[in-house]
């Protein structure tokens, strides 16, 4: 089941793709630590923790929509920022909960379901975000939720353990 939509933004594809690259941009920038360059050694973060919780729930709800894009090239950028945003949200290294972990489920679904679209830049950007996705859904999660759902995360973990094998036999098979 492979719907697709136009996202509600500018209708061109181009500007709505640059805009996800822009949001991935951001999110590197203004939700991970990183040094300054005045204070060597000394790293800060743009963004205080609260304010990184709602645009992680913004950007989440946006990218989300932005993967059932019409065109890839905004598929691919969308899977694009959601990389950079759990990457950041990882480097960052909160104790605090950055993005719910519902939240985080339904982008590992979303991710999973674009290994499969026809584009390659999608599925290369998909294979990278699942990746970083999948490392926060683990660093995120309590013992009391770990074994809650623990039965998901495994099952989880072992599809895309198998997607991304099956990809790395394909082309094997092919060369």
């Amino acid at each position: 089941e492979n719907r697709r939509i136009s996202s509600r933004g500018d209708k061109s594809a181009n500007v709505r793709s640059m805009a996800c690259k822009a949001i991935g941009n951001i999110c590197t920038t203004c939700i991970s630590k990183s040094e300054t360059s005045s204070k060597k050694g000394e790293e800060y973060a743009i963004l205080p923790e609260s304010q990184v919780v709602e645009v992680c729930k913004d950007v989440s709800e946006v990218m989300l929509h932005c993967m059932l894009d019409t065109t890839a090239q905004v598929r691919s950028m969308a899977l694009f920022a959601i990389g950079n945003l759990a990457l950041a949200v990882k480097e960052r290294e909160s104790d605090n909960l950055m993005i719910p972990l519902s939240t985080t489920r339904s982008l590992c679904i979303s991710v999973y379901k674009c290994l499969d679209d026809k584009n390659e830049k999608v599925i290369g950007n998909a294979i990278r975000t699942i990746g970083h996705l999948v490392s926060i859904l683990y660093d995120q999660v309590t013992p009391q939720q770990a074994e809650a759902c623990a039965q998901e995360m495994t099952e989880l973990c072992r599809k895309v353990a198998c997607k991304l094998t099956c990809k790395i036999n394909h082309a094997i098979n092919d060369a």
